[in-house]
């Protein structure tokens, strides 16, 4: 995997906890925000959510950045964090190979999410978007 899909991938399947951490720090619980992802993700994504943290933590700009995650996990949020994530990978080619056996370790659904479309009927044409970051347009 080249080092933006080992970002992605991370970031993607921590998204949804990053949203359970948002809401701990609007109740505010920051020092519990952690450990509510860490609890509803599993063993599995709990690890790769400390692993994720202890690499950001190591510059201001990775905290910053998985901080603003956690508070706001909007789209330009998810890309900063991918970015600083990607600057430290670049930074130690052996975190590359750890992030790689961490998302190995991941059930593949939390890496690559899944999309169930029924659809009854005549319906002429039927678009999948799985991800979009910034605007999307379809004629």
């Amino acid at each position: 995997m080249t080092t933006a899909e080992l970002t992605q991938s991370a970031v993607r399947a921590l998204a949804p906890y990053l949203l359970l951490a948002a809401a701990k720090l609007a109740e505010g619980a920051g020092g519990e925000a952690g450990k509510a992802v860490a609890a509803a993700a599993g063993r599995q994504l709990g690890a790769l959510y400390d692993w994720v943290r202890g690499v950001l933590f190591e510059t201001e700009e990775g905290a910053r950045a998985l901080e603003a995650a956690s508070a706001k996990p909007e789209a330009s949020e998810l890309l900063v964090l991918e970015g600083e994530l990607s600057r430290a990978l670049d930074a130690s080619p052996d975190r590359a190979t750890e992030l790689q056996s961490l998302l190995r370790e991941l059930p593949p659904q939390a890496v690559s999410g899944s999309v169930v479309t029924n659809v009854h009927g005549d319906v002429g044409k039927v678009t999948t978007v799985g991800t979009v970051m910034g605007d999307l347009t379809i004629n």
